[in-house]
């Protein structure tokens, strides 16, 4: 009846021989990508930690707060039992049993406050963690650090996850100006081919081919396009190069600021321990001096607060010298779970 049914079937390889180094700069491009890639996942992981352990300091510094609030409490309304005893007898005026019922009442107030603090950090935590925080135990203790602070600085430079971001996409525009140039380079494949024709009419005919050939291309006339697509890399590079220089010098700063707080919150520790002591010593001596007419109501009174301001800023000193150690870790890219108590 005149129809024929035909059939084709082929097959191309081609093998870039020489292509201005576009291709090996598009592989290295792909290289730099993954390895931004992994130091931006290793930023996450790292705030995450930092994160779980400031929540979990919170919560455990909070309950010392509590603690030491309720002691305060309790011993400011033994003060004013006591003064309403000795005004009872005529030992002390209205005024010392007014002053110990401001300070009680002041620190009753003081002590809600700290309730809802605890109840913050606890939500917080809950927040972070996944589960509410129930007998947390004492904070392991904190990771080993650089003997110096340039050994410090070595090491942020080398491992800091932010650094090396900044140094993937500085790669990344250096490799797109080298794609970009290639663009324009000639370029060499060499192309192979195989087919088959089956056609089918009142008997059947197939032809096969295969064959091998050089092919070269080179852009002529772009009407400036592809100049225009190197300036525009060019221009990327440089401004990731500039980021790069930015980002060593951001991580050289939190480094060097992370050291000298350790250095300045592990002093206060040893300042507050001694500060906790003398006031300790102190109230000790008012109290008895009050015992015997020597000293007044408010002198025990502001004794009592310089032990209770001494005993909190000392649980602060030990909460912001326990972050700045593994805050000086994340900047040098140290702090991973596994260090975590090591």
């Amino acid at each position: 009846d005149g129809d024929s049914q035909r059939g084709q079937v082929g097959l191309e390889a081609r093998q870039s021989l020489w292509s201005g180094g576009a291709l090996t700069a598009q592989r290295d491009q792909a290289r730099a990508g993954v390895d931004e890639s992994q130091a931006r996942l290793l930023t996450a992981e790292q705030d995450t930690v930092l994160s779980v352990v400031t929540a979990f300091v919170d919560v455990r510094r909070s309950e010392r707060e509590l603690e030491i609030r309720e002691t305060n409490v309790a011993s400011l309304r033994e003060q004013v039992r006591a003064a309403t005893d000795r005004f009872d007898v005529g030992e002390v005026t209205r005024t010392d049993v007014s002053q110990a019922q401001a300070q009680a009442a002041a620190s009753e107030a003081e002590l809600a406050k700290s309730k809802a603090n605890l109840a913050r950090a606890r939500a917080i935590y809950e927040q972070i963690v996944g589960r509410p925080p129930v007998q947390l135990a004492e904070p392991p203790a904190a990771p080993q650090l650089p003997g110096t602070l340039d050994e410090a600085i070595a090491t942020a430079r080398n491992g800091s996850p932010k650094l090396l971001a900044a140094r993937a996409q500085e790669a990344q525009g250096e490799r797109g100006v080298d794609i970009a140039r290639g663009s324009m380079s000639p370029r060499f494949d060499l192309v192979g081919n195989a087919g088959l024709t089956d056609t089918r009419y009142d008997q059947s005919f197939q032809d096969t081919n295969v064959g091998v050939m050089a092919e070269f291309r080179w852009p002529l006339f772009t009407s400036g396009q592809l100049q225009s697509k190197t300036r525009g890399a060019q221009l990327e590079a440089d401004r990731a190069r500039y980021q790069r220089m930015a980002v060593e010098r951001e991580v050289t700063q939190q480094t060097t600021t992370s050291w000298h707080e350790v250095i300045a919150a592990r002093e206060a520790i040893t300042a507050s321990a001694s500060r906790v002591a003398a006031a300790e010593v102190a109230l000790e001596g008012a109290m008895q001096e009050l015992a015997v007419g020597t000293r007044i109501t408010l002198d025990v009174l502001d004794q009592e607060r310089e032990l209770l301001n001494a005993r909190l800023g000392q649980v602060d000193a030990e909460r912001q010298a326990y972050i700045a150690i593994h805050e000086l870790l994340a900047s040098m890219g140290r702090l991973r779970p596994e260090s975590i108590g090591k």
